[in-house]
């Protein structure tokens, strides 16, 4: 999995390639028991987001889903049932094809609790998931 992870006062971003966000997604809906990923950091950090994350815990738990950031591990903990509804929201994003060629505006998507959200729980950070060509990762 070729994911990047940064981040900074506005939260997280993951950036990956069609196929990177796919396998996540897949990781994700399949969880059994705890994993722990290194992130790519091939890409230079930019604002807002000047740190690299050099690893991805995924981890199973009994509640809504919590994106946290301890040092440079982004973690991803929830229920198997939430962290199905996070994987097809990264699934969603993974199949999505760019309108137009031109501009180098990345697609994306933001998952952010608000009050009563469905998967999330009220402590997580936001997080942007992006998909980048695969030509420039």
């Amino acid at each position: 999995m070729n994911i990047l992870g940064r981040y900074g006062n506005s939260g997280i971003d993951i950036e990956g390639t069609e196929e990177s966000l796919r396998e996540l997604s897949c990781v994700l809906e399949g969880l059994s028991s705890d994993k722990v990923f290194p992130l790519s950091g091939n890409r230079p950090s930019q604002d807002p987001y000047p740190g690299h994350a050099k690893t991805l815990r995924l981890a199973l738990s009994n509640e809504p889903v919590c994106i946290a950031l301890a040092g440079d591990e982004i973690s991803v903990c929830g229920a198997a049932d939430k962290l199905r509804i996070l994987a097809q929201n990264i699934r969603l994003l993974a199949d999505q094809q760019k309108q137009e060629s031109s501009g180098r505006t990345r697609l994306h998507s933001h998952i952010e609790y608000y009050p009563g959200h469905f998967f999330l729980k009220a402590e997580s950070i936001p997080l942007v998931v992006a998909k980048t060509d695969s030509r420039s990762t």
